[in-house]
């Protein structure tokens, strides 16, 4: 027996819930996470181990074939436990991205009886201008294809980037930055499956610092709760101070980091 959906799950408790679904930024979000643990998982700003468990436990994993794990594909010269700049991030970013695109193109099954299956002609090359595609440009790739074709190559790629997205022992590797949890559109979809599309209110943690009054009474407003009634009590919600913030000191993301991170996310919000 399979296991069953969270989403299945609660809509079968409460078919009426409503979500409220907080996104930020995915690519300064993986950065934030990159700073956040440490390879042992272990938060950042704790003691690490010194035990190197989080990556002799990987290796382990690969010898005992429970699947290839990216730790194991850089050189560690030095306690990367312990050590993070933008270089080391720069570094397990773009071996994130191509590991995930190349997880993509395995799923995606461009090969030449895709015609066959799917009744289009001009399929196989479509899927395979998609698969070779820059960072990026792969909507640009799907401007030129036909309505029919757009649908195949689209409902493909989507469905292997799902898989791809919970290999959480490939793509969401504490210490990383963890490519997968930015991908938002991935996991929304799954729960749209079980839910109308109205129980749902997205909303951008960027956007509270720059209203927080207003962006709380849009929240109130979608639950069907009661408003503040006063200053007083706007004052005790949006006041107190963040008890999760993060100390650790870093060095700004490199340009060159923050433009594959755009481009590699792009798809993923606008498709």
């Amino acid at each position: 027996m399979g296991l069953v959906p969270p989403a299945q799950i609660i809509r079968e408790l409460t078919p009426h819930a409503k979500f409220l679904i907080t996104l930020s930024n995915p690519v300064t979000r993986m950065y934030s996470d990159y700073y956040f643990l440490n390879d042992d998982r272990r938060l950042a700003e704790k003691p690490p181990s010194k035990s190197n468990v989080g990556l002799r436990g990987a290796k382990e994993g690969k010898r005992k074939g429970r699947g290839r794990n990216i730790v194991d594909t850089l050189d560690f010269a030095t306690d990367l436990l312990t050590e993070k700049s933008p270089e080391i991030f720069h570094e397990r970013a773009v071996l994130q991205v191509k590991n995930f695109r190349l997880c993509v193109s395995r799923h995606m099954n461009a090969s030449e009886y895709l015609e066959a299956v799917t009744g289009e002609a001009g399929a196989a090359d479509a899927m395979s201008s998609f698969l070779n595609a820059k960072v990026g440009d792969e909507t640009y790739m799907l401007s030129g294809m036909s309505a029919g074709l757009k649908k195949i190559v689209v409902g493909r790629w989507f469905r292997a980037a799902q898989i791809c997205a919970h290999d959480r022992h490939a793509f969401g590797v504490a210490g990383w930055g963890r490519l997968s949890i930015g991908l938002y559109s991935l996991y929304y979809e799954k729960w749209l499956e079980h839910f109308a599309p109205a129980q749902f209110k997205i909303v951008r943690l960027e956007d509270y610092d720059a209203s927080p009054r207003e962006y709380l009474k849009d929240i109130f407003a979608f639950l069907q709760v009661d408003m503040p009634v006063d200053d007083a009590e706007w004052k005790k919600i949006i006041d107190p101070a963040v008890k999760n913030k993060h100390h650790t000191e870093r060095l700004p993301m490199l340009p060159e980091t923050k433009i594959l991170l755009e481009q590699f996310y792009r798809p993923y919000n606008i498709l």
